[in-house]
């Protein structure tokens, strides 16, 4: 949930300074960016975790066992789609009625707030779930960055548990239907906003 929050607020800010404002090299950023996407979690692992051991180094803290660096490392999987996503969602977006919100006064941090993001609610909500569901499902840096059992993250325990000695199909197939229940949960609960936002945030007054 934290990755997914987290994910959004920085998308959010990201996508819009690409779609909005110019400056030269933004597309070139927006490939960079989905190009991080493209490779595969695997390549990243050993460099990423390099990184963030060296950074620990000089800044006193453990990488293995921290949650905080966790999210981190989620972060770097999760925001290049975001971004993606919602850089093509704002474009749809009419620039005219942005426009219309700087002439009445709005600043452009109000317009955003105002005028953009109420509009971009399906786009917001849908990057939401994906994000949580791509923290939720993740498995290779849970495994790498997590020692402690206390720490494991439900795809770690499933595989644990498909791994014993003792054959147990049936709590395989049990953990496996309890681990869709959260995203199942958050679906329902946001799916009405993603049917809302076309037209809020267009009417002055």
């Amino acid at each position: 949930m934290p990755t997914a929050l987290i994910a959004v607020v920085l998308s959010v800010l990201g996508a819009y300074a690409i779609a909005r404002l110019k400056f030269k090299g933004k597309n070139v950023l927006l490939n960079g960016v989905l190009m991080v996407y493209l490779l595969p979690g695997v390549l990243l692992i050993i460099p990423l975790f390099s990184m963030l051991a060296n950074i620990g180094d000089r800044l006193g803290f453990n990488v293995q066992d921290n949650l905080g660096v966790l999210i981190v490392t989620y972060l770097a999987q999760t925001l290049p789609v975001a971004m993606n996503m919602l850089t093509n969602y704002f474009r749809t977006i009419p620039d005219e009625i942005e426009q219309a919100a700087l002439i009445d006064g709005c600043s452009r941090l109000g317009v955003i707030w105002r005028v953009t993001l109420p509009l971009a609610i399906p786009a917001l909500v849908s990057v939401f779930i994906y994000t949580f569901m791509i923290a939720w499902n993740e498995f290779l840096y849970a495994l790498v960055f997590l020692n402690s059992r206390d720490l494991f993250t439900m795809p770690i325990k499933v595989n644990t548990i498909f791994n014993d000695p003792s054959p147990r199909p049936h709590v395989v197939m049990a953990a496996s239907t309890i681990m869709t229940i959260p995203v199942v949960v958050l679906f329902l609960a946001l799916e009405k906003y993603l049917e809302e936002g076309l037209t809020a945030g267009g009417v002055k007054g």
